[in-house]
C-alpha cells in the first residue's frame, strides 16, 4: 500500500504509532513494533513526509505495520532546513485535520505532488507552504472568493481596473471570505486580519487555490506583498477552521 508518513509517536518503550495517508484508504495509524530499537531496519524509512509501501495486518483493535519499502526519501528537503520545516508543517496540519480511514485519492495526490515540487526546486521560499495550505483548505471545502468581491459581487477583472486607473486598491479580507472592492473597503466594518491588497497579491492567490506550483515559482514580490499574501492564508486559516495554530511563518524570521 502506497503511503506518505504523517506523523509518528510513542506508545511503548520500543513501540510507535505511525500516522500514514493513503491512496486506498486515506488516513491510517498503524503500530509498529520494536522501531525505536536500534536493530529495527524499518526506522529509518518511517520519518514524516517520506513515501513508503507499507504492508499492514489487520487486527481486531489495531492494525500492525509489517512490511516497509522505500519509495520516496525526498533527501533534498531533508538536507535543507527551510524545507525540512516547511515539509514537516505541512503534514503535521494535515494530520492534524483529517479523520481515519476517509479514502481522498486526490488529497494523496496533491501532498505527493506538492512534495515533490518543493524537492525538485533550488531556491524555496516560505510562500510555497502558504500555497500548500490554501489549497488543502480548498480541498476541504474552505473556498477565498477571488473572482469577486465578497460583498457586493464587483468582478476581480473591474477591481483591476480601478486599481490601473486610480490606484485605488481593494483588500483581502478572511472574515468576509475573500477580496472586498475599494467601494466596500472604504464602508464595511474593518476585521481582524484585513488587509489592503493588489492585482499581484490576488493573482497570487488565484494559482495558490489552482494547486498551480510552477506558476507560483514565477511570481516576482517583494517582503510586502509576500507578507499580504501569507496574513491572509493565515487568517483565512484561524478563521475557517476554528483553530489555533501558531503563525507557520515564524520558523522563517530566524
Amino acid at each position: 500500500m502506497r503511503a506518505i508518513v504523517l506523523a509518528r509517536r510513542d506508545i511503548r518503550e520500543h513501540d510507535q504509532m505511525i500516522s500514514f495517508y493513503t491512496r486506498e484508504e486515506g488516513k491510517l495509524d498503524v503500530l509498529a513494533r520494536g522501531v525505536k530499537k536500534m536493530t529495527s531496519k524499518n526506522s529509518a524509512h518511517l520519518e514524516p513526509f517520506s513515501v513508503i509501501d507499507a504492508t499492514i495486518e489487520r487486527g481486531k483493535e489495531i492494525d500492525h505495520l509489517t512490511k516497509v519499502y522505500p519509495v520516496q526519501y525526498f533527501a533534498d528537503i531533508r538536507k535543507r532546513w527551510e524545507k525540512s520545516a516547511a515539509a514537516g508543517i505541512a503534514v503535521h496540519l494535515t494530520n492534524r485535520f483529517l479523520h481515519t480511514k476517509e479514502r481522498d485519492p486526490q488529497l494523496f495526490e496533491l501532498l505527493f505532488s506538492w512534495l515533490t515540487y518543493v524537492e525538485r526546486i533550488s531556491t524555496f521560499v516560505p510562500l510555497f507552504l502558504d500555497g500548500y495550505i490554501l489549497r488543502f483548505l480548498v480541498h476541504l471545502g474552505f473556498h477565498p472568493t477571488l473572482h469577486e468581491c465578497s460583498v457586493c459581487g464587483t468582478s476581480f477583472e473591474e477591481i483591476a481596473k480601478e486599481e490601473i486607473r486610480s490606484g485605488r486598491k481593494g483588500c483581502l479580507s478572511p472574515a468576509q471570505g475573500g477580496i472586498l472592492c475599494f467601494s466596500c473597503r472604504m464602508t464595511e466594518e474593518v476585521s481582524e486580519g484585513d488587509r489592503v491588497a493588489g492585482i499581484q497579491e490576488i493573482s497570487t492567490l488565484h494559482l495558490m487555490v489552482q494547486g498551480d506550483w510552477r506558476g507560483l515559482e514565477t511570481v516576482a514580490m517583494d517582503q510586502e506583498e509576500e507578507t499580504i499574501v501569507h496574513f491572509f492564508v493565515y487568517h483565512f486559516f484561524l478563521f475557517h477552521t476554528e483553530t489555533k495554530v501558531a503563525d507557520w511563518m515564524d520558523l522563517f524570521r530566524i
